[in-house]
């Protein structure tokens, strides 16, 4: 005689609703946890995104944007030629912003310094070189440079526009959304004057990063700003 076990109805429908939960919260966690990444140069954690804005001004006013090279996919800049549209003291660099949520925005920073030497057989040799000699005018006020440590950027400015006016650390670098396209001024040009290097070039790789203002400990592994 074959037995058939027999489940009853009510105990049924609670395995259901509770598989389908079960289910479903696993989908949720994922979508909110998983990283986003927006071409080689912005990653975003969060429904805000930022990019940078590369380029170089003139005398004249206008701006010429950066090309990125197809091998090192960093941004090509000039140290050779004072005169040539991209010389290294005509680079900017803004960040644009664009989203709904309240975020903390951070900007890894590289570079490349090549120079390009003929063997005297028609075939071109790049070498790397180190030149520490550069420095990048930004705003203290806006940015901290933590390159020693992580070789990143952080955004500290204090916009006090949050509902604790009177603890200004609750609102370091917390960028709050607006309707419109905001631009932040990354670099605004080279600390002094910068000495040409005979065929040189310099490769920089610039990626913005942001992070939604609950999830910094999650995906930056820090709990704070650096200091």
């Amino acid at each position: 005689m074959q037995i058939k076990k027999i489940i009853p109805t009510g105990m049924y429908r609670l395995l259901l609703i509770t598989l389908v939960c079960l289910i479903l919260a696993s989908s949720l966690t994922y979508s909110w946890l998983t990283k986003t990444i927006d071409g080689p140069h912005s990653i975003h954690a969060t429904n805000i995104t930022a990019k940078p804005h590369v380029f170089f001004h003139q005398t004249n006013g206008t701006d010429i944007p950066a090309s990125i090279d197809p091998v090192t996919n960093r941004y090509i800049i000039n140290i050779s030629d004072r005169s040539s549209p991209t010389f290294i003291e005509k680079l900017r660099i803004n960040i644009e912003l664009e989203g709904r949520t309240s975020a903390y925005l951070r900007i890894f920073l590289s570079d490349m310094w090549f120079r390009t030497f003929d063997d005297g057989f028609g075939n071109e040799t790049r070498t790397i070189f180190i030149r520490e000699d550069t420095k990048l005018l930004y705003n203290h006020l806006q940015w901290l440079d933590n390159r020693l440590y992580d070789n990143y950027f952080y955004y500290i400015y204090n916009s006090n526009t949050m509902s604790q006016p009177k603890y200004p650390q609750v609102n370091r670098g917390l960028i709050v959304p607006t309707l419109e396209k905001q631009g932040i001024t990354f670099i605004s040009g080279i600390d002094g004057s910068v000495a040409e290097i005979k065929d040189g070039e310099l490769h920089l790789e610039i990626r913005v990063e942001v992070v939604q203002f609950n999830r910094m400990e999650a995906f930056w592994g820090m709990t704070e700003l650096p200091e």
